[in-house]
């Protein structure tokens, strides 16, 4: 039986570790985000208001979700998880991470992007209640520009999916 729980933290460690992992790093960002090679303190991550909340089970770690604002009460989110946070526990860290950000931090909206290539990052999102607002051609593989679906979810879509 698992014990997800989801808080705020500050182990920018624990997060480069998850991106150390060739599969994981895989699926974060695409070729014009800044090489995360090039940035071994993440001081570039440590922006205003950003929050990191860490997932574990049974108190160890497998995962976190790294936000920001984008503008006020609106804030992107970053899923990255371990390989021992998949299926339902992985949707369970991402109910406990939006009932965080809706009810602690006072967020009106989250908005994440998925790439075209990745359609377990779509599915993820849609099986939180995110919906697609466009997909323009905005992600970069291969030196080539592939559809991104941009979700969302607002409070209110929240509130009527939060049991």
């Amino acid at each position: 039986m698992s014990n997800i729980q989801v808080q705020l933290s500050d182990d920018f460690k624990y997060m480069r570790s998850l991106l150390d992992d060739p599969e994981i790093l895989a699926c974060v960002g695409d070729e014009d985000s800044p090489r995360l090679s090039d940035l071994p303190d993440f001081e570039i991550f440590k922006v205003n208001d950003y929050r990191l909340l860490k997932v574990t089970d049974d108190y160890v770690s497998i995962g976190v979700f790294y936000l920001f604002p984008i503008k006020p009460r609106v804030w992107e989110i970053h899923t990255i998880m371990s390989k021992n946070c998949r299926g339902k526990k992985a949707l369970e860290a991402g109910r406990l991470g939006l009932d965080h950000m809706f009810l602690f931090e006072g967020a009106e909206s989250l908005m994440s992007r998925c790439p075209s290539d990745n359609p377990a990052c779509l599915l993820y999102a849609q099986m939180l209640h995110f919906h697609i607002v466009r997909s323009p051609k905005d992600w970069k593989r291969n030196g080539e520009y592939i559809t991104s679906h941009h979700v969302e979810i607002t409070r209110k879509e929240w509130e009527l999916c939060h049991c």
